[in-house]
């Protein structure tokens, strides 16, 4: 299950998993360690780790790197190089510092006078500490009822129910294409049903935006060269996955950025029927070229005309007692 985590020491944000992050997996792993950094690691190794902490992270890529070399047959130039990636999974490749961590992590642990704490979180890292609720103290009886409540497909403390809302549209220098996410955002943020997935609401795209305006830099080189933008698309896939609903913007911000990232996304979706997509287009979408696509057209389900439009849409028919 790829439920990402957040491990903590003493308050301190030391490691983000990708696997199994739930109280009854991750948690209870944590629990049953001597809470050692060395057996805090190991733990952590179980459950894939994607970043850490500077102190350790060097240590744990050259790890990771021999263990890559071993299994696939490769030489760490070669690992180091990217060559390989077409066997090598997405989540092993090279461990990054955590202070770079912009994913969604869906709970947090932090160790500490020898116990274990957690709480769940919503939303993209670091804003999702900022939001949190308060730690619980961790045991094997609450660690074991959330796996027996899990299965029963129950709604429970550990485990948000809520409807997942994920922002599709272009992503450039333009700050319109973060606007309108930031608006939808704000139009749910004291919503309980409702929880928003902004691609744009991490520390990466944000800093990318500001070097592109300040350096009068082309927004797509920095972000296509940058030597973390592999991590993107195998996390946008897990936000679709993750999502109830894509509201999709297709009005053309800037006209020499394609949809890529986009049409991507709408092929997840189309591969997921059950999902609702949202398409929002300032015009007639039957006699726009990319909208009036067979592709697109069977992709999304209705159409709306603006960001307000869609949101109410959201409100009529996705809320109970609404």
């Amino acid at each position: 299950m790829g439920a990402r985590a957040l491990i903590s020491i003493e308050g301190k944000s030391m490691i983000a998993t990708h696997w199994d992050g739930h109280p009854f997996s991750l948690g209870l792993d944590l629990l049953n360690c001597d809470k050692s950094i060395k057996s805090i690691i190991d733990v952590a190794k179980r459950h894939t780790i994607d970043f850490a902490d500077y102190s350790i992270v060097e240590n744990l890529n050259k790890e990771r790197i021999e263990k890559l070399s071993r299994e696939y047959n490769l030489s760490k130039d070669d690992i180091e190089g990217g060559i390989g990636r077409e066997v090598i999974a997405v989540e092993d490749y090279g461990i990054d510092d955590i202070n770079i961590y912009g994913d969604w992590a869906q709970f947090q642990y932090d160790i500490r006078d020898g116990q274990v704490f957690f709480r769940s979180l919503s939303g993209f890292y670091p804003d999702s500490l900022r939001n949190a609720s308060d730690f619980k103290l961790l045991t094997q009886e609450r660690g074991e009822a959330s796996r027996e409540k899990r299965n029963e497909g129950m709604q429970t403390e550990e485990t948000n129910m809520n409807r997942y809302l994920y922002l599709v549209g272009q992503i450039t220098a333009n700050r319109e294409t973060y606007i309108w996410r930031s608006w939808v955002s704000d139009y749910f943020k004291n919503d309980e049903q409702i929880e928003v997935i902004d691609p744009c609401n991490n520390k990466f795209s944000k800093e990318m935006l500001e070097i592109a305006l300040s350096a009068n830099t082309e927004f797509r080189a920095i972000t296509t060269w940058n030597k973390y933008s592999n991590i993107l698309t195998s996390r946008d896939l897990d936000s679709v996955l993750m999502s109830d609903i894509g509201l999709a913007n297709l009005n053309i911000y800037d006209p020499e950025h394609p949809f890529i990232g986009s049409f991507f996304e709408l092929c997840c979706y189309y591969m997921n029927p059950e999902k609702t997509v949202i398409g929002i287009f300032d015009g007639n979408p039957e006699e726009d070229s990319i909208c009036c696509h067979p592709f697109i057209r069977q992709t999304v389900d209705v159409w709306t005309k603006n960001v307000r439009q869609a949101c109410e849409l959201i409100d009529s028919f996705f809320k109970e007692g609404s």
